[in-house]
């Protein structure tokens, strides 16, 4: 493996060149030497230089630090120490080095060290056998580049800041805290500590890597776990840039103790590759017994490669009232589709299936839920997080959580409901390329759903929220087919957004947006409505895009027709109904079968307030095939309008020609025919008359995009 060489470390040492040569070997031990220059070694101001097998007291190392920090260095890259002798150093704001940034040599740590300062150890592998205290402000670093294993902290023992605020880093090639059973990092009494542990940095996937936390308290403190090159930033950490990969014998991170961060938060990040995963080891796994990953009101996020986070057991419970994320790493997607199973109960979601292993408490109470994506800690100068997700995600559970939901991937299938109750934050957003199902989505009051698809989608789940409402983004064309009751603005900012399915001739169009206050369309893009029956559209609609109303047909009239007049249409003009008849549906036993018909011929007299049209046909059994006619006559009867069959046309009110002649004049050169007036009665006739729909817009009117009217009489009043 590549070894890594960096040129500085903060408070430490810059450009200080080593030649490989035999190593050095320093112990800090009870019986060695105290006085300066001593056998192999010597101190110079702030740095003790080793050049052979040394053995000091650690009162050198006390006494050094009381002239400010201390740098232990051997003269190759191939330093050894061990300190079995305590060291206990309280100058304030003294730091002690010891190893270089390019050491290999085992560094073992059997007895305590505290200082009033920072702390850094590096060397090839670093065995902490004793405890590590830092009483004032200061950095604690760790290093090893050494293989199998990099850094272990034993069981037992702590590496511990009890006073003021620091960063420990953890970091190596390898392995960190391979073990179940794995020592604790804590931040006590008024301190806070931030922590980052990465490992692989040399290459961040070749041999066997894993991460064994320990418990861990941060105490306010910020914690990150992954691999990789430290090459981006997080909470203005400098992190890894890569995911935990794990072995074919080991999980990515193993969480073998409980971690609590009082506020800060909290990030874990595995990448396990397909043979780790198809050996049963996971990205991240809780050992030996259910662990706890608590952040109080610090953010959570969960990024893995494989779709169930956690392995399924033990469990790893999650408690936060920030951001719980569980995403895939940035610029990269889950590996297949996920499903979104469990229960809720008492507040606490319980997951099964893919989300197997992992219980959420708080979770109604979460500040906002954000699958598929990361949306980031909000802190200038941070790598921004680049979103990929194109696995399709499942809600198949429902969901009720305080404030934002966020959901990003492919296809997105609502079936299960989801709500927010946060009427400050308490939005949702669903980036996809298409969505469905007949989940709700109930919104926290005054709040947004904002559909951002690439693709046609028909959503059959109902929106509602007082003083609620919607954005439509992306160009997908997004179907509205249920009557939704959300009380606020809906806003079309890219793409069309379509409300009502057009029904059928049989069932009135289904879909309506009739509670919102208003409606603004963005240029390039539509509001689509299709009834099939009268409907009247309060609201106002502005903006630079346009408006279509398509005529779906709908069943005006369920009785057969005679020759005496009918009630057809209230409130309405023959003219309108004229315009707005589309078909119906002819039977008879001279017809094969009940079969809708189109309405052809249409002429309107003015002088005397009438109309005429054709009902046609092509119908038969071979080899004998009609255009069969009905003629259908239309009359004014104060503010109705009245229908019946035309009897002046060859006496009877039908007829019909050979062959398929759709649209001709069939009174013209046709024959007659009996006029039906039951399915059972001799010839044909009508048995339902379908109409398009028509709209009425009573709101102010001031978009400036076009309007498209397709075969609908639209009123403005």
């Amino acid at each position: 493996m590549k070894r890594m060489i960096l040129l500085a470390i903060t408070f430490l040492f810059y450009g200080i060149s080593y030649t490989t040569i035999s190593a050095q070997n320093l112990n800090i031990i009870s019986t060695g030497q105290t006085t300066s220059p001593g056998t192999n070694w010597s101190l110079s101001g702030n740095t003790l230089t080793v050049t052979g097998a040394a053995n000091i007291r650690a009162s050198v190392i006390v006494n050094a630090l009381a002239n400010g920090n201390l740098t232990v260095v051997g003269n190759t890259n191939n330093f050894a120490v061990t300190v079995s002798e305590a060291i206990n150093a309280t100058t304030a704001g003294s730091g002690l080095t010891i190893g270089s940034m390019t050491n290999a040599g085992a560094i073992t740590i059997a007895a305590d060290i505290a200082l009033a300062g920072g702390i850094a150890i590096m060397g090839g592998n670093v065995q902490l056998n004793g405890n590590i205290t830092s009483t004032a402000t200061g950095d604690l670093f760790f290093q090893g580049i050494a293989e199998p294993w990099s850094i272990r902290l034993a069981t037992g023992k702590t590496i511990e800041k009890t006073a003021g605020t620091g960063l420990l880093t953890m970091q190596g090639n390898s392995r960190i805290n391979n073990s179940n059973s794995v020592g604790s990092i804590l931040a006590s009494g008024t301190a806070r500590l931030d922590v980052v542990i990465i490992n692989e940095m040399d290459d961040g996937t070749a041999g066997p890597s894993n991460v064994s936390t320990g418990n861990i308290t941060t105490n306010g403190g910020h914690l990150w776990i992954s691999a990789g090159a430290k090459t981006r930033i997080w909470n203005g950490l400098s992190v890894g840039s890569t995911g935990v990969p794990g072995n074919t014998n080991y999980n990515g991170i193993d969480v073998t103790g409980n971690i609590s961060t009082n506020g800060g938060d909290i990030l874990l990040w595995a990448f396990v590759g397909s043979v780790a995963r198809g050996a049963g080891y996971g990205d991240i796994a809780a050992l030996s017994s259910n662990r706890t990953i608590s952040s109080g009101s610090g953010d959570i996020t969960l990024m893995t490669h494989y779709n169930d986070f956690v392995n399924s057991t033990p469990d790893i419970n999650i408690s936060t009232t920030g951001t719980l994320t569980l995403a895939p790493a940035s610029g990269a997607s889950f590996d297949v589709g996920l499903s979104i199973t469990g229960t809720t109960a008492s507040g606490t979601f319980t997951g099964s299936g893919f989300m197997g292993g992992l219980i959420i408490q708080n979770f109604t109470s979460l500040n906002e839920l954000v699958i598929g994506t990361y949306n980031g800690t909000g802190v200038s100068g941070d790598t921004p997080y680049t979103p990929a997700n194109a696995a399709d995600i499942a809600v198949d559970v429902a969901i009720s959580v305080a404030g934002k939901i966020t959901i990003y991937g492919g296809t997105i299938t609502l079936n299960a409901n989801l709500s927010t109750t946060n009427t400050a934050t308490g939005n949702i957003l669903f980036n996809g390329t298409t969505i469905s199902g007949i989940g709700n989505v109930a919104l926290a009051a005054g709040r947004a759903a904002t559909i951002n698809i690439s693709s046609a989608s028909t959503y059959n789940g109902i929106i509602s929220g007082d003083g609620s409402g919607i954005t439509k983004l992306g160009v997908g064309l997004l179907t509205l087919t249920k009557d939704h009751t959300f009380s606020g603005s809906t806003i079309i900012s890219a793409g069309d957004l379509q409300v009502g399915t057009g029904g059928s001739v049989s069932q009135a169009s289904s879909g309506s947006i009739s509670n919102t206050t208003a409606v603004a369309v963005a240029s390039g893009s539509k509001l689509i409505l299709t009834p099939n029956e009268n409907i009247l559209f309060a609201a106002p609609i502005s903006g630079a895009g346009g408006v279509e109303i398509k005529g779906a047909s709908g069943r005006y009239l369920n009785t057969w027709l005679t020759g005496t007049p009918t009630l057809f249409a209230t409130n309405t003009t023959v003219l309108e109904a004229l315009t707005r008849i589309t078909g119906g549906l002819m039977d008879g036993t001279a017809i094969s079968g009940a079969a809708a018909c189109g309405a052809y011929q249409k002429s309107y007299s003015a002088a005397t307030n009438t109309a005429t049209l054709q009902l046609q046909v092509y119908n038969g059994a071979s080899p004998n095939y009609y255009t069969k006619c009905v003629f259908v006559q239309l009359s004014q009867s104060g503010s109705n309008v009245m229908i019946q069959a035309n009897t002046s046309i060859y006496s009877s009110g039908a007829g019909y020609k050979s062959g398929n002649v759709l649209g001709t004049n069939i009174a013209a050169g046709g024959n007659s025919m009996a006029l039906a007036t039951s399915a059972a009665s001799s010839g044909y006739g009508i048995a339902e008359v379908y109409m398009s729909g028509k709209v009425n817009f009573t709101g102010n009117l001031t978009y400036s995009g076009n309007t498209v009217l397709s075969n609908t009489v639209t009123s403005v009043s």
